[in-house]
């Protein structure tokens, strides 16, 4: 995640001088995610979220990794509270207190499990209709085709087509494109050199769960792996290959995600594969 730095200052006591500190801008100008600074003004490596106008922690002391944190601030951002009234007012506010508590608290043991926040009946799972791919007599494209510039399947017979047309070294008749699974030509017809067939089941698609997810802020959609298949086990074979990794059961988050959540592939991994 990119973002222009600001200037804040962090307030601790009338007997303790301020510490200057460059901070990350939330959704509410009011709340900045800011590195903790202990008292003798050393980094401690660790993060919280401030509140800029009073200069206070809204957060306290904790090991969490700036995922979190900037998953904190995002939900105190858009809690509904009024962030800019005056300091006092603000922190006689039990409610927010209890809120800032219990967030932190989420975060922790969301932390310890390996899971990333967020509401447990979300999955990273998406179903796909079933997809269409270009065949040969012999199965899946050979070698020379080049895979890098054409997708493994298409989501339309249309796509497909098209896809087909465009390469260069596809010069050959194609006398029968067929919207079937089976290579089954008439006895008398020239052999298609290519075969656009369909799936005869749903695939399934695998998307970042984060809420923070850095291809929100160019596509306004989370990353997705580009790897679908009908078969879930494939799938998560070529996540956990492309540094993926679970972040709960269903749940999972794309590499600059699983980074920014410092999550592993937690001990309950075989669990995940075989959740429905």
């Amino acid at each position: 995640m990119t973002s222009t730095l600001i200037p804040v200052t962090i307030r601790r006591s009338s007997y303790q001088p301020p510490t200057p500190v460059y901070g990350e801008p939330t959704a509410h100008p009011a709340l900045v995610i800011v590195p903790m600074v202990d008292t003798s003004h050393r980094y401690t490596g660790t993060w919280c979220v401030l509140h800029a106008p009073s200069g206070r922690f809204l957060t306290g002391a904790n090991h969490l990794p700036l995922g979190y944190i900037r998953q904190l601030g995002a939900m105190l951002a858009t809690s509904g509270i009024d962030w800019p009234r005056p300091e006092k007012e603000l922190q006689g506010d039990l409610g927010v207190r209890r809120l800032c508590r219990e967030l932190q608290e989420e975060a922790e043991a969301a932390h310890a499990a390996g899971e990333v926040l967020g509401a447990t009946a979300q999955s990273s799972w998406q179903l796909l209709p079933p997809l269409w791919r270009i065949l040969t007599p012999d199965g899946p494209l050979p070698d020379e085709f080049d895979l890098d510039e054409l997708p493994a399947v298409f989501a339309t017979y249309e796509q497909a087509v098209a896809a087909l047309a465009d390469r260069e070294q596809v010069h050959h008749k194609i006398v029968a494109i067929s919207r079937t699974q089976q290579w089954d030509p008439p006895v008398a017809a020239e052999l298609p050199n290519y075969l656009i067939a369909r799936d005869t089941q749903p695939s399934w698609q695998l998307r970042c769960i984060s809420p923070i997810c850095a291809s929100r802020g160019e596509t306004g959609h989370a990353e997705t792996l580009p790897y679908p298949d009908p078969d879930r086990a494939v799938i998560e074979l070529e996540a956990l290959g492309e540094l993926w990794r679970p972040a709960g059961p269903r749940r999972w988050v794309c590499p600059w995600c699983a980074a920014e959540f410092a999550l592993n592939a937690p001990a309950y991994l075989d669990a995940i594969w075989s959740a429905a």
